[in-house]
């Protein structure tokens, strides 16, 4: 018998990081070029870290 594989820890999509990224931008009137900013920063974050941002951005960006 063997053993049952491990399960894959799954990471929020960068679509969802990103999204709650824009309503951040949103609150604070962001200009296009500090919104390319945001991005670039969301994309560098590592994926197991996105959910801790993206519940940042959900609390204090509802």
């Amino acid at each position: 018998m063997s053993a049952l594989p491990e399960a894959i820890e799954e990471h929020p999509s960068i679509q969802d990081l990103l999204a709650a990224a824009k309503r951040a931008c949103d609150h604070w009137g962001d200009s296009l070029a500090a919104r390319r900013q945001m991005r670039q920063e969301c994309l560098a974050v590592p994926p197991h870290l996105r959910a801790g941002l993206i519940q940042h951005f959900e609390e204090s960006y509802p």
